[in-house]
């Protein structure tokens, strides 16, 4: 995929300044957009329900009293944002944690470029395949209707 086919916006929620403008400028490198960068739990949940952005990559460890998983169920309550962790964090409990909130991808601290831009290709893959699924399965539902 060229870099203009790539135009998906990214929120970013990562607490480290220096780890964040890394990402965002890898991001913006490889043709993404990055509507914003958040530090805390809260600030995720809002920014994301106010920008609707096309996916998340979300640190665990936040500012503030909400984490990372715990801001991912928030949001998946109200919002069908995917959402893949980036993240040190590779402690058995937090991993079962996180899967509970059906993350489209959990990447290890520290990634490369490929690392991060294949397993965002792979996740725009899954939702454009979710979509179309979800079209056809209307699709067949109004045709049922009409019989």
């Amino acid at each position: 995929m060229t870099k203009k086919e790539r135009s998906h916006n990214i929120l970013i929620v990562e607490d480290d300044q220096s780890s964040s403008a890394m990402l965002k400028g890898l991001l913006e490198n490889s043709g993404y957009s990055v509507v914003d960068i958040v530090s805390s739990g809260e600030e995720a949940v809002r920014k994301a329900l106010s920008s609707r952005p096309d996916i998340i990559l979300m640190d665990i460890s936040l500012r503030g009293a909400v984490d990372g998983i715990d801001a991912c169920g928030k949001i998946k309550e109200r919002a069908d944002i995917p959402v893949i962790y980036l993240t040190i964090n590779a402690d058995d409990a937090i991993i079962q944690r996180a899967k509970k909130t059906m993350p489209y991808g959990y990447i290890l601290k520290p990634y490369n470029k490929n690392m991060l831009t294949s397993t965002l290709e792979m996740a725009f893959y899954k939702i454009e395949s979710e979509k179309k699924l979800k079209e056809s399965e209307q699709r067949n539902q109004e045709i049922l209707k009409a019989i």
